[in-house]
């Protein structure tokens, strides 16, 4: 689980709406990524950010996006824990997000829980194919 969650190179090829993802520095001790941009697109609208990445294997991952014309935040946090004796592993993720526009923030209302249904989704097809 934790292996598809910080393979973030490879977002591109099963997140909806990742046009393209792509490690940009690695740690030098353990070579989990640290920093990486992604480039999102639905319809007319792309944007291209950038995210520090803290990995914990196999606990956990932290994408925090910096200096972001469209958001005033964006952060993510994958809790990763297996269970006992049950063979599965428990996952939480922590999605904080705020646009720059206040418009914007009252439309993805509406929209946001679709969203991660589809995102969280596509995760679980990913790690079953794995």
């Amino acid at each position: 689980v934790y292996s598809v969650i910080s393979d973030v190179d490879s977002y591109c090829k099963f997140v909806p709406y990742c046009v393209e993802s792509t490690v940009i520095r690695r740690d030098s001790r353990t070579d989990q990524p640290i920093r990486a941009t992604l480039r999102v697109g639905w319809k007319a609208f792309e944007e291209s950010f950038d995210s520090e990445l803290q990995c914990d294997e196999p606990h956990s991952v932290v994408a925090q996006s910096h200096k972001h014309s469209l958001f005033k935040l964006l952060y993510t946090r994958w809790r990763i824990s297996p269970l006992a004796n049950k063979g599965y592993t428990k996952v939480v993720i922590d999605l904080k997000f705020a646009f720059a526009n206040p418009i914007y923030n009252t439309v993805s209302a509406s929209f946001a829980p679709t969203v991660t249904k589809i995102m969280i989704e596509a995760f679980e097809k990913r790690i079953a194919e794995m």
